[in-house]
Formats: structure tokens, sequence, C-alpha cells
């Protein structure tokens, strides 16, 4: 009898044991999951943010490193001068874009959509400045989230 207890408390310690190494990877591995998804969302927001300012300052180099797809395609063929004068017009009666707030990202391995509420600082169809919602699409590549197409 004293034989039989010794193994089956030794067998339960070997088996809370386990359970308890069990309970700790999967909480290791989760918390390592969330961090990576935390750093990506904030990488995300980052990018779109500096997208933005880039854009305000009217720093197309800046644009172009920050920029993939649609984007990309489309100011890598013109010159500042000429992505200026497209921008001047808007610029002129509506002044800079402003970033109110982002939903979080939903990410797919290596593309993910966010979602920004934008103001310009003028705009006639928006005289409360309540801003509008502009879904960004991005991708990542070099380690770097880029925005390759955004819509209202």
């Amino acid at each position: 009898m004293a034989s039989t207890s010794k193994w089956l408390e030794s067998s339960s310690r070997l088996a809370l044991a386990a359970l308890s190494g069990t309970i700790v990877a999967t909480a290791l591995i989760w918390s390592s999951v969330h961090t990576h998804q935390r750093s990506n969302s904030e990488s995300i927001i980052s990018s779109v943010g500096s997208f933005v300012d880039a854009l305000n300052a009217r720093n197309y180099t800046k644009v172009r490193t920050l920029s993939c797809g649609k984007i990309a395609d489309d100011v890598d063929g013109r010159s500042d001068e000429q992505l200026a004068a497209q921008d001047a017009g808007l610029r002129a009666m509506r002044g800079n874009l402003s970033v109110n707030g982002f939903s979080e990202p939903t990410i797919r391995d290596s593309t993910a959509d966010v979602t920004a509420s934008l103001t310009y600082e003028r705009n006639p169809i928006d005289p409360q400045n309540v801003g509008r919602k502009f879904t960004f699409h991005l991708e990542k590549k070099d380690d770097v989230w880029k925005v390759c197409s955004f819509e209202m």
C-alpha cells in the first residue's frame, strides 16, 4: 500500500508539473503573439501618421518611401514639382490634413487595413470639422508598413 500511495503521489506531482509547464508555455506564447500584434498595430498607425505628415509637409521623397501599390505607382512616375502642382489646388482650398483617431488595425500576415478619421484645416463641405473616415490599405515590406491605397 505504501508503495502504491507513493507511486500515485509521484504521478500526481508529475502530472501537476506537466500541467503547470503547459499553462506557463501557453501564457508565454499568448503573450508573445499579443505583444507582436500590438507592436504591428502601433507600427501601422505610425506609418499612416507619417504618411499624412509627409503629405502635409509636401515631402514627396518620404511619401515615396512610405508608399506601395497604387500610390507608389502614382508618385514614383512623377517629379516632386508635378506632385506639388497637383497638390496646390487642394491645399489652397482645404489646407493640411489632421488625423483625429484610428480604429484597431485588421492584420493579415503582411497586409493590414486601418480606418482613420481625417479632417482638413478648411473644408467647405465639412464646416463643423467632423471629419471623414478613410480606410488605409497597407503592406509590410522589409519590416516597414507602407500605404498602398486608401478610400473614403
